[in-house]
Parts: structure tokens; sequence; C-alpha cells
């Protein structure tokens, strides 16, 4: 059903969080100015997100030109959400620069959350263009996540239609999320398309 390989998920999440990293240490190294680190980003988060969400729709037989109205909608309400977080990320950086005596793992750790929400885009897109295709909560789906929460713990293997994901607001990532204990930062959760029944029941007690 789906044209995205997992290796072509696992590519473009490992772009993107390439980008956003080097758009960082550009900055904080003097390499970049602010402008020069603003137009990175804002470049990096359109074309990126968009493959994500492409890649979402994809892996449930729905193709960019299908997208609905509501669907390209919320892709760039997602771009624009992220852009608006821009400004205080590089002064964040600039305040901690090399240059002013700031380290610079800890602006890559808030690379790492930035770097997140490509996962989180393309199970959102799953979520919308899915609508009755199942899916099925995978834990580690793209990256190595040294510990599931317990949450996630209690969601893995649970199969249920994408309108029910939505319906209920469960999902991987898309911090701060109340639904899990880890609230989504660095989750590495996915909802992975099945041909298996349906999990009967209700979703266990989150979080």
């Amino acid at each position: 059903m789906s044209t995205t390989s997992l290796s072509e998920a696992k590519t473009g999440a490992a772009n993107y969080r390439l980008d956003i990293r080097a758009a960082v240490r550009g900055l904080w190294k003097g390499v970049f100015d602010y402008y020069q680190f603003f137009d990175s980003m804002i470049s990096t988060i359109q074309r990126r997100l968009t493959q994500a969400w492409y890649e979402g729709a994809e892996a449930v037989g729905v193709q960019p030109s299908e997208l609905t109205p509501e669907e390209r909608l919320a892709l760039r309400n997602v771009i624009s959400d992220e852009i608006n977080h821009v400004d205080d990320f590089a002064q964040e950086i600039a305040a901690g620069s090399q240059a002013n005596g700031g380290k610079l793992t800890p602006l890559l750790r808030r690379a790492e959350m930035w770097a997140a929400r490509y996962e989180d885009v393309v199970n959102r897109a799953k979520l919308m263009a899915g609508k009755d295709q199942k899916l099925q909560w995978t834990i580690n789906y793209t990256r190595v996540v040294k510990v599931n929460c317990p949450s996630c713990l209690k969601l893995s293997g649970k199969i249920k239609r994408a309108s029910y994901w939505q319906r209920e607001d469960v999902h991987p990532q898309q911090p701060p999320n109340p639904k899990l204990e880890c609230e989504g930062w660095q989750c590495g959760c996915g909802l992975v398309p099945t041909d298996e029944p349906c999990t009967p029941g209700p979703l266990p007690k989150l979080p």
C-alpha cells in the first residue's frame, strides 16, 4: 500500500536533523549571521516538513496531488507554527554563541527537539489522510530511544483506525503531549499501516 519505504522515512528525518544542526552550528560559530540562520531555518522547515507530510500521506496510499484542502491547510499551519519559534531560537543561540563563551551541546539538544517534529508531521499526515486505514503503534519506529515511557509501552502493538487515533487525540510526538508520560519529547514511536485486525476495546488509561 505504501510507496514510501521505512528507509526513505529514516532518510527524510535524518536530513531534517542534519540541516537544523548545521544551521545551529553555523550561527553559534559566527559563520552565519542572524538573517542567514533565519533564512536557512525557514527554507529547511518549509521543504523538509512538506516532505514529511507527503511521506505520511503516501504511507497510507494518498499521493501529494490527492491531498484535500483541509490537509493542505493543516500542513501550512504546521509550518507556520514552527517558523513562529525560529526567532526565539536564534536569539538563544546568539546569546550562547561561541564568541560569548557559550557551549554548543545544550543548543544541539534543543536542535534535537526541533528535529523530532519531522516524525510528528509524518504521523499527523497519516492520521488525516488515512481515515479508516488501520495503524499500529510501533515503538522505536525511526530512531532508537534508550527508554520508552510507560504510556508508549502500554500503546505498543495496539491497532486502531486512523480516525480512532485522531478522535482520541493519541499520537506520537507533538510535544507537549499530555496523553503520553514522555510528553512527546524525543518520542521514537510511529503509527505504521497494517492489515492486522484492530485491537478490541478501548485504549489503556493514559498517561
